[in-house]
């Protein structure tokens, strides 16, 4: 039978790239390139990635499906955290901030604590910093937190998030000893950009993987998600439901640990209906969208793969940049605090003057709700809502 010659020309990139500028009305695509507040360059298009990404999947320690790992715990962080009486079982998370938290955490529970959160959050130390050390090694911590989520909310991007969190470590490796590598949890907030979220978490686990790997340990970090109150807002609250949603979103392709969604207009005492809605917000990921089918559901997106290398490349160089003063005088020199201040003031920027939207907030019409935002006493690291100004 006669093959039918349809008269089909072969394409090749560059005729490719011509149809798609013709089609946007002769714009370059290479004019669609935007900068991000890292520093990294998203690409209209991409068509190759250097190497492939391997960050979560050179773990060997076992996932509990998603519907356990993210919605066993949920009450848990809905009620006071600070409440250890109200946990009964090693399933359920303390978080511990000073000595006396330590002192007073149900041993039922498993207890983290951040040796560097009273100065994060106050600008001092409990009391002096040996004596405060000691105490420290005298307590029982199933892990120690590394935790970042304060920094994203008071305006550090994910390059700076990443490089603290480095930072955290190697100066708890420096204090304990290198065998606190084996009980490190991770703690951050997920911010809005939905790409860039995703290279954040992987690119996590991937400098982890290398920082463990150079102090020959296997990688057993805990990875821990919550949901950001920097871009949530009073004004048409209920968009606040869809921008946490991406938020989850992003930490399950990432392969978080565990999330916790906020409830999406009171953090502190949040009603029944709040935390019924947080719930079911995993409920529709885990059973509308099937994301618990893909264990890498980003494999083979050149986008979250080039950026998730740039991310680690940038976080990595920053890190080392930082790590002759250590962690604790980056602290007492406010150094942290001037980093995450300079990029606070960058993002708000670019909110106030619309070049980043939000739906209901700075873009469009919208009209006000009920909505209590965490009562904030830090001195220190301030988080700081994008919206606050305009509400």
């Amino acid at each position: 039978m006669k093959s039918l010659d349809i008269g089909f020309e072969n394409s090749t990139f560059e005729n490719w790239k011509n149809t798609a500028s013709k089609s946007l009305k002769d714009i370059d695509l290479n004019d669609l390139s935007t900068q991000t507040l890292e520093g990294i360059t998203l690409q209209a298009y991409y068509d190759s990635v250097t190497e492939k990404i391997n960050s979560k999947s050179t773990k060997t320690r076992a996932i509990a499906p998603f519907q356990e790992r993210f919605t066993n715990y949920i009450s848990h962080f809905i009620t006071s955290p600070s409440n250890s009486n109200s946990f009964s079982n090693k399933n359920h998370f303390v978080f511990c901030k000073t000595v006396h938290d330590l002192q007073n955490a149900n041993s039922n529970c498993t207890i983290l604590f951040d040796v560097f959160s009273t100065f994060e959050a106050n600008g001092k130390w409990e009391k002096d910093w040996n004596e405060y050390i000691k105490e420290v090694e005298n307590q029982s911590i199933d892990y120690f937190l590394i935790d970042v989520s304060l920094h994203q909310n008071a305006g550090a991007n994910a390059s700076e998030q990443i490089a603290f969190i480095l930072l955290k470590i190697q100066a708890l490796i420096e204090i304990f000893g290198v065998e606190v590598l084996h009980k490190i949890c991770v703690k951050t907030a997920i911010g809005s950009h939905f790409l860039m979220e995703i290279s954040k978490l992987k690119s996590i686990q991937i400098v982890l993987n290398q920082l463990y790997k150079s102090y020959s340990i296997e990688n057993t970090s805990i990875l821990f998600c919550e949901t950001t109150w920097r871009n949530k807002s009073s004004l048409d609250a209920e968009n606040n439901l869809i921008r946490s949603t991406y938020e989850a979103l992003s930490a399950m392709i990432a392969n978080a640990d565990f999330l916790h969604i906020q409830a999406y207009k009171n953090v502190e005492n949040p009603s029944d209906y709040d935390v019924e809605l947080a719930l079911k917000q995993f409920l529709l990921l885990e059973n509308e969208a099937n994301i618990s089918f893909f264990e890498n559901a980003s494999e083979g997106s050149f986008a979250i793969e080039n950026m998730t290398k740039e991310l680690s490349e940038h976080a990595w160089n920053l890190f080392q940049k930082l790590d002759e003063k250590g962690y604790k005088i980056l602290l007492e020199t406010n150094i942290i605090k001037e980093i995450c201040d300079s990029s606070s003031e960058k993002e708000q920027s670019l909110f106030n003057d619309k070049k980043m939207l939000l739906i209901g907030v700075n873009a469009s019409k919208a009209h006000t709700s009920t909505f209590n935002f965490a009562t904030n006493q830090n001195t220190y690291l301030i988080p700081k809502r994008l919206a606050e100004n305009i509400e």
